[in-house]
């Protein structure tokens, strides 16, 4: 079952390898159930992520989209439709060493 550390992706809609990245300058995706793209910076101070936090948050990319922020939002058009029969899931849990 999906939360907020889990996505289900899917596969045949990606364009590219998944990488895990930091944010980047002028990153934008377009998140599941929006209008439109928006800056990364705007979907992380709308999801209240600190911004102490944000340079070091983990992004998962496709190619060159954005296609997931864990814990924030998926991006439109990467999510694998309910019951599908080829899904790539991603959890990222939060690791408090070195704290």
């Amino acid at each position: 079952m999906a939360g907020r550390g889990t996505v289900a992706l899917d596969p045949a809609r990606l364009p590219g390898p998944l990488r895990l990245r930091g944010r980047r300058p002028g990153d934008r995706m377009h998140p599941a159930g929006a209008p439109g793209s928006r800056r990364v910076q705007d979907i992380f101070v709308d999801a209240h992520v600190p911004r102490t936090l944000r340079d070091a948050w983990p992004i998962i990319v496709s190619g060159e989209a954005i296609v997931w922020i864990p814990g924030v939002r998926v991006a439109e058009g990467y999510g694998a439709a309910p019951g599908a029969a080829d899904v790539i899931w991603i959890q990222v849990e939060r690791s408090d060493v070195g704290e």
